[in-house]
């Protein structure tokens, strides 16, 4: 029988089962000892605990800590099934500190126990350990220093284990007498395996019961097994027939249940487990088929199952046949179970997600509002529910100033995208989501709950798009009052084309061509500017960060050659105007290029015409010889803020010509500036303009636009002279 003194934890591993079902417009005993069951794969076990011992004595439940106090656990007083064919017992002793215990300790201490240790098959042969047993834990206050708070002695197949305190060494720290924070425990740990019998006694079944709801989400089925069944675990197995396809499953005028557990879902549960709660997430009214069977796992995973019972039904009208929804259920070991339902509306968008699990029964429910144009707007986090029966809470959440079934669409979507300082009001405090995180939550003091964050009615994320029908988000707040829009913490997004220096500068010649990048630009909550460039896979080429340093946050010394050499800014002269973005339409030439600007900074455009003239023979005898044609053009520059959150900047010039009339020899005319509040300078064929562009993304175009008059003055002069 070895022994060894170790110190340890213990971990179990789990397979998972997913289950999906959809519907689309379609005992605890105590005496003077602690007992508990699990399955152990190939066999039952279990948990026996002498009575333990602790400084402060309940007698209820433990002895005092105090020399010559006995422990026991004796496995011969426990019941033996005639169907187990053999056993395992570990028996550990342990000494340890009540890390739960609400005592303060002020001071670091170690404290140390002498025990005797008797073991055999029966209180009448009984072996001696010797020497006694030393058990030594300590503790200390520093915050993340190490400490041994549990040691503990393992014995092998031990029926009777007797273990007695001989003396113990715990000191009296500030107040704190440390015996009232230590215990000793004696355990036991059997493990059973066991054996179907030839003839496997069946369960007794009793009624299903469903929840007192209108509809119930669930069906609780309950079973007892026969003392010697010899099962380590329980198979549950169920099927859905809806009232029009039931017909299918009959032979001769009676149901054929063979046929209809061939399309089911089926649990393993753990011996000791006599109840389980199958889903009710089914379409339309039927009926649910159920039935159950012993099972006996081996260790090497080899299973005897024994028969099933006789199916049993029960009648459903179906969940919420009225509403649109889909339902998800995934299965752990063990019976564990998690159902998903998104409820949809009529235009199949998601509305509310409410997901269940077995284990707490908690109900956990999220929602999204649209804007006007069906877009994803506002993202509310998940909340648990009063109720802990699945369905669609109508009203769960409401903005301030909504009304009851008043579209949430009316209170946030009114105004438009870039109107300064459009705030979407805060979520009522009274009920639904923003209840849960406030000061408001009738349980916001209690246990864990204490630890709720307060939203400040804003326990949700606002997403808002770019006015240009791409759908592309152009902006996403955080949740809660720090974070909402236009706190200047939503992460905003901008997206641009990339351009030929700034690859040229990147890569060299290995780029390729500028028109087959984009180059898109976030800025953080923080307000940190990052650039990213993609090729046309959508995969990332590079990034970087841009743009003024955070104000909290200290900047690279980028000036500082030493440190940071080759990083001095210089200017970046772009060109604009090329062959794919220079397009004729009708009579105008336009231009259209994107600029992504990730700091407040001056930008100079300069604008040079350089057309070509057209010059033919005058007819004899007029003057001069040669007639050149040069129509008079029409210049329009303008700077559009993408977001629309600033007016676009336009520059409009007229008369733009390089002959005034039909002699090539006439010098260039002036242009005439049609915005002259605006600081234009015109240099003979070449205007240019300096301008300020806040942080964003900037549409630059460019229309060369022919002069109708002008037009119509070289037809006249051709007919004449030509």
């Amino acid at each position: 029988m070895p022994d060894k003194k170790v110190t340890g934890m213990y971990k179990k591993s789990s397979n998972t089962l997913v289950v999906f079902s959809k519907k689309l417009l379609l005992l605890l005993t105590f005496l003077s000892v602690f007992v508990a069951n699990t399955f152990a794969g190939g066999g039952i076990e279990e948990k026996r605990s002498g009575m333990p011992m602790t400084g402060q004595v309940n007698t209820a439940v433990s002895n005092a800590l105090l020399n010559n106090t006995v422990s026991i656990v004796d496995y011969t007083t426990y019941f033996e099934p005639s169907t187990q064919q053999n056993k395992t017992i570990k028996n550990i002793i342990s000494f340890g500190l009540i890390e739960e215990s609400n005592k303060f300790i002020t001071q670091d201490f170690t404290a140390t126990i002498e025990l005797q240790i008797e073991y055999g098959h029966s209180a009448a042969a009984l072996n001696t350990l010797s020497p006694n047993q030393t058990f030594t834990i300590d503790y200390k206050k520093a915050d993340g220093a190490k400490f041994n708070a549990l040691q503990y002695f393992i014995l092998n197949n031990a029926e009777y284990v007797r273990v007695t305190l001989i003396s113990i060494n715990a000191p009296t720290v500030g107040t704190l007498n440390t015996k009232d924070i230590l215990f000793v425990k004696n355990e036991m740990q059997i493990t059973r395996f066991v054996e179907l019998p030839a003839v496997v006694p069946g369960p007794t079944l009793f009624n299903a019961i469903a929840p007192p709801d209108p509809i119930p989400d669930h069906l609780t089925i309950n079973w007892v097994w026969p003392v010697n069944t010899g099962n380590n675990a329980t198979q549950l197995e169920w099927a859905w027939v809806e009232t029009e396809t039931e017909s299918e499953y009959y032979t001769g005028g009676v149901v054929n249940t063979d046929l209809i557990f061939k399309n089911s879902t089926r649990v393993d549960l753990p011996y000791g487990k006599i109840n389980y709660e199958v889903p009710l997430l089914y379409d339309g009214a039927g009926k649910l088929y159920y039935r159950i069977r012993a099972v006996n796992v081996k260790e090497n995973g080899n299973r005897s199952d024994g028969p099933w019972n006789e199916g049993t039904a029960y009648a459903f009208n179906g969940h919420n046949n009225n509403l649109n929804w889909q339902s998800t259920t995934s299965f752990a070991e063990e019976g564990k179970r998690k159902s998903v339902i998104q409820y949809f509306d009529g235009s199949l968008r998601g509305r509310q997600t409410v997901t269940k699990d077995n284990s707490t029964n908690t109900v956990v429910t999220a929602e999204s509002f649209y804007d006007a144009q069906g877009r994803p707007a506002i993202q509310i986090l998940p909340t648990p529910t009063i109720s802990n029966i699945i369905a669609y809470q109508a009203n769960l959440n409401l903005f301030n100033g909504q009304t009851i079934n008043q579209d949430p669409g009316e209170i946030f979507d009114m105004q438009p995208v870039a109107t300064p300082n459009s705030l979407t009001p805060g979520l009522q405090t009274s009920s639904g989501t923003s209840n849960y995180y406030s000061q408001s939550n009738a349980a916001a003091n209690t246990g864990a709950n204490k630890n709720i964050p307060d939203a400040e009615g804003y326990p949700y994320t606002v997403t808002r798009y770019t006015p240009d029908a791409t759908g592309r988000v152009l902006a996403q707040s955080g949740v809660g009052f720090a974070h909402r829009m236009e706190s200047k913490h939503e992460t905003k997004y901008y997206y641009g084309g990339a351009s030929q220096e700034e690859l040229d500068g990147l890569f060299g010649t290995e780029v390729g061509f500028f028109s087959h990048y984009s180059k898109n630009m976030v800025k953080d909550a923080n307000g940190q500017m990052s650039i990213s460039y993609t090729d046309m896979h959508g995969r990332t080429i590079a990034t970087a960060l841009a743009g003024d340093e955070p104000p909290a946050l200290q900047a690279l010394d980028k000036n500082n050659p030493a440190s940071y050499p080759n990083q001095a800014g210089t200017p970046i002269t772009r060109n604009l105007l090329d062959n794919a973005t220079n397009n004729v339409k009708g009579t105008s030439i336009e231009s259209i290029n994107s600029l992504l600007v990730p700091a407040q900074t001056n930008y100079e455009f300069r604008y040079e015409l350089n057309p070509e003239t057209l010059q033919l023979p005058a007819c004899d005898g007029n003057t001069p010889a040669t007639i050149c044609y040069d129509c008079l053009y029409d210049l329009e520059i303008a700077i559009t803020n993408e977001s629309g959150e600033t007016e676009p900047i336009v520059r409009k010039i007229t008369n733009v010509s390089l002959n005034p009339d039909d002699n090539c020899n006439t010098p260039i005319p002036p242009y005439v500036d049609l915005t002259p509040t605006l600081p234009t300078t015109i240099i003979g064929n070449t205007v240019s303009f300096t301008t300020s562009l806040q942080i964003g993304s900037y549409s630059v175009r460019k229309t060369l636009t022919i002069s109708e008059a002008s037009l119509q003055k070289y037809k006249t002069l051709y007919m004449s002279k030509a």
